[in-house]
């Protein structure tokens, strides 16, 4: 489907599951492909996660804190925390490093994101900076 309507470069798929993100990786190469740990986040080690073949990982509200944020940037690992549903919420986790936010609330992330770069001195690389 993504193929048919030339869409591979806008979209990014998620899998709970690991294997299904190398079987992404694995077969489409050029996809972006990322791991959304479900509530074992804390099992997680930096040799772990360094050695996982996602170009971004998406995290629970729950269990997002500053210091798990930093390690996976650290490891240059975008992170997206979900499902964030209030303002508040959303410019702390941008605060913390998060890159992106998962919401019912698509108009208020976009007005949070849009304020916390306008305000911050935050500089997100280009995907070409990036890789």
């Amino acid at each position: 489907m993504v193929e048919s309507h030339e869409m591979m470069e806008e979209t990014l798929f998620l899998s709970l599951d690991y294997t299904l993100v190398q079987d992404v990786n694995e077969y489409r190469p050029d996809a972006t492909a990322g791991y959304c740990v479900y509530r074992n986040v804390g099992g997680l080690q930096r040799e772990i996660l360094t050695s996982m073949d996602i170009d971004f990982v998406v995290i629970e509200e729950a269990v997002a804190t500053s210091d798990l944020i930093y390690d996976f940037r650290e490891a240059w690992i975008p992170v997206f925390v979900w499902t964030v549903k209030d303002a508040e919420s959303m410019q702390r986790y941008l605060e913390m490093g998060a890159v992106g936010l998962v919401t019912d609330y698509p108009e208020t992330g976009r007005e949070m994101i849009v304020l916390y770069l306008a305000f911050s001195n935050t500089k997100y690389l280009s995907a070409e900076e990036w890789k």
